[in-house]
């Protein structure tokens, strides 16, 4: 492993543990979610944004990709089967996720993808060597975005890409003061069944010691950097907090396709009439700026 600071250590001992837990079910993996989540992103309920990538940016395979914050390699088995990429150097702080990404790939005969152990922040990335930078669901946990992108533009080519879906709101410190009134009023009116806490509380993991760490200075550190070819937040404003405090095995409940429909109609309202204004979650595609 590259040379760690002290806080991508600390992450790296926070996923490394994390990675042979049972997780708990993200807000993302309800089915009727996901649907949502496309719709906003592709227009189509049934293409993800790698499927997206895949149509407009890379119909012909990008030769090399950067993917920073690689976890156990789920994006890398699309970039490579959808042959958005035809070789992958993914790195993620985390050894024991960059262990269980190879040993996936190995039974699955997954090729040319190089998960490597490195401290993304600190490390050096070879000049003029890759097509895309990806990061999904990654750049939240990076300390300082800004200076990471400066550190990878050097190794994008000329009109290199940035593909990124992510969190894209409030960093950590910033939540206290965030107005979580529509997501209180849904969640109350959830099944009792359903309901964990008592009221809603900022949707993040305060033992993660990169979580959302400087979250908020992520778009604006990639719009003087890149140029902005498609942009699609997902917002997740109201739907974020209120399954971030629900009970996971309400999948299996009678009434869940119902109750989640009427909270991805209410989520829908909220945006178009103005409530939410600035998205928690967004996927974006950026070309390199001229001169950068």
């Amino acid at each position: 492993m590259s040379e760690i600071s002290p806080l991508a250590n600390a992450a790296a001992g926070f996923w490394d543990r994390q990675v042979s837990r049972h997780q708990p079910t993200q807000w993302t993996e309800y089915p009727l979610v996901r649907r949502y989540i496309n719709e906003c992103t592709t227009d189509a309920w049934w293409a993800y944004p790698t499927h997206g990538f895949k149509a407009a940016w890379a119909y012909q395979p990008l030769a090399r990709g950067l993917s920073i914050g690689c976890g156990t390699g789920t994006l890398e088995r699309d970039l490579r089967w959808l042959r958005i990429c035809e070789e992958v150097d993914a790195f993620d702080v985390s050894p024991a996720s960059i262990r269980i990404a190879r040993e996936r790939a190995a039974r699955e005969g997954l090729d040319h993808v190089n998960f490597n152990a490195a401290d993304c922040e600190t490390m050096e990335y070879e000049r003029d060597r890759y097509d895309v930078v990806f990061f999904n669901g990654s750049m939240h946990h990076i300390s300082d975005p800004a200076a990471l992108l400066d550190r990878v533009l050097p190794a994008l080519h000329k009109d290199g890409l940035l593909f990124l879906d992510d969190y894209v709101g409030p960093s950590r410190e910033e939540w206290p003061h965030q107005d979580l009134s529509h997501a209180e009023a849904a969640y109350q009116s959830l099944p009792a069944g359903w309901r964990t806490v008592e009221h809603v509380l900022p949707p993040f993991d305060s033992s993660d010691p990169s979580e959302m760490i400087s979250s908020s200075t992520i778009m604006p550190a990639v719009r003087k950097r890149f140029e902005i070819e498609w942009e699609r937040p997902y917002w997740g404003n109201l739907l974020f907090p209120v399954l971030c405090h629900v009970n996971g095995e309400v999948r299996a409940q009678p009434e869940c396709d119902d109750v989640l429909m009427g909270l991805i109609q209410r989520e829908r309202e909220l945006v178009r009439s103005g409530a939410f204004t600035e998205p928690l979650f967004s996927w974006l595609v950026g070309r390199k700026k001229n001169g950068t």
